[in-house]
């Protein structure tokens, strides 16, 4: 939440041109967009702002300054919320630039700031941007040293929530669940205590965290011999982990639905992430169709959040064999993205390689080179650091040259073995089928 405390307030000098420089963006924007301010109240509150401008005499005050800032807040604020990140990033530059100005950089508005557009850049996989942004507003934070709690807590929680994703080139578990266990014991402190909603976010959070470090316990009796043999107590003390945290994270996803109710993103966010743990694809799938039904109640129809759920969902119904509706499923996920992030952006490239191996397990070879190709292509040019997704596209591509060389040789789908092809397989099929051709053209020659 951005907002303005007077007390906190220290203005720096303010020209008329500078205020209205600021009305001026807000009139435009709520020219574009005017069902952004949703009441029949607030808009005619707005309006009358917008129309009535300052008074000469009270272009220097700063609550009239803050009603400025909040309405800009509010527009921005709802383009987030339905994914418009673009029209969303824009307008927060701008109120980053007027807080600049009106309060100097050393300021915890300036933060709040800072850390809604790392949370956008975020959204998109933009994760250099956003760790550049929260480092930024990390150092202010440092500088100033008190801050007001709501601000301090929502900072911690986004360098949290950023430490720990898979795809982030400096992810760090330790230093994620620090910055979480901080925002945790501010949220603590506001009125709402452990009903906060952002409290149960970061508990969300930290149980992710907990269920990613159990995949990184070392289970083998000699860990310095990377062939030793796994310790029966390790593996069990492992597993009893992860299971601790998959629980913990159903508890957090029942405490949402009771205290918020079931259509809102907190639970949305709360149903994700117990899918993404559940090993059981039918049990996951259904919670990832819920997901979807109330994004898509609460949110615009072309939402990142619904791309990323169609994409969760369909990699579980591919997991259960369902290979047209998981199609169906990842197809809608890359239109969302290319329509709101491009056709060349990380999210439309990891929705391209879902789609390419799906064409893969159908036996579409030509769709399956075209998306796989694609993908490919883009990782390599936007992200040559995330090397699992890209080693998993060349093991796809490398998949789909064994296919067509099986096709090739007549080979039926015997090869397909599980989740991955059978190369020894194929290589005999085609041995065998070789053989074959080659006795039939002795045979000819001896005729």
């Amino acid at each position: 939440m951005l907002f303005w405390c007077k007390k906190d307030f220290q203005m720096a000098e303010a020209s008329e041109q500078t205020m209205l420089e600021t009305i001026n963006a807000l009139r435009i924007k709520y020219e574009e967009d005017p069902d952004a301010f949703q009441t029949e109240k607030e808009r005619a509150e707005t309006t009358k702002l917008l129309e009535k401008g300052p008074d000469e005499e009270e272009l220097g005050s700063p609550p009239n300054w803050n009603l400025y800032d909040q309405a800009l807040t509010k527009l921005a604020t709802w383009y987030t919320d339905r994914g418009k990140f673009d029209k969303a990033e824009e307008l927060f530059q701008t109120i980053l630039e007027i807080r600049v100005k009106m309060l100097g950089n050393t300021n915890f508005f300036v933060v709040d700031v800072l850390t809604a557009i790392a949370r956008i850049y975020r959204k998109q996989s933009k994760f250099i941007g956003s760790a550049q942004l929260l480092q930024r507003a990390l150092d202010i934070g440092i500088a100033i040293q008190e801050a007001p709690t709501i601000i301090a807590g929502n900072l911690f929680l986004e360098l949290g929530i950023m430490s720990h994703q898979p795809e982030f080139d400096m992810r760090d578990l330790t230093q994620s669940k620090e910055y979480l266990l901080m925002a945790m014991d501010l949220f603590k402190e506001q009125d709402a205590g452990e009903e906060d909603h952002d409290y149960i976010v970061t508990l969300l959070n930290i149980a992710i965290v907990e269920y990613y470090e159990s995949y990184g316990l070392d289970c083998r009796v000699d860990t310095n011999d990377p062939k030793s043999a796994m310790d029966p107590e390790k593996v069990k003390a492992q597993t009893a982990a992860r299971e601790k945290s998959i629980q913990e994270s159903r508890d957090i996803l029942a405490k949402a639905r009771k205290i918020m109710g079931n259509e809102t993103e907190y639970t949305a966010e709360c149903i994700t992430t117990v899918a993404c743990m559940e090993s059981d694809s039918t049990a996951a799938s259904k919670l990832f169709d819920e997901e979807i039904a109330i994004r898509e109640k609460i949110q615009s129809p072309h939402h990142c959040d619904i791309a990323s759920a169609n994409l969760n969902l369909s990699k579980c119904l591919s997991k259960l064999n369902k290979h047209e509706e998981a199609l169906n499923a990842a197809k809608r996920a890359y239109q969302i993205y290319k329509k709101q992030l491009g056709g060349a952006s990380y999210k439309a490239a990891k929705a391209m390689a879902e789609m390419g191996e799906i064409y893969l397990d159908l036996g579409d070879a030509r769709h399956a080179q075209e998306y796989l190709k694609k993908a490919r292509n883009t990782f390599a040019d936007i992200r040559p650091n995330t090397l699992d997704l890209q080693s998993k596209v060349e093991r796809l591509c490398a998949d789909l040259e064994v296919f067509k060389l099986a096709k090739q040789h007549g080979v039926d789908n015997s090869w397909v073995t599980g989740d991955s092809l059978d190369e020894s397989k194929v290589g005999a099929a085609i041995a065998r089928e070789g053989k074959k051709k080659g006795d039939k053209k002795k045979k000819g020659s001896k005729k």
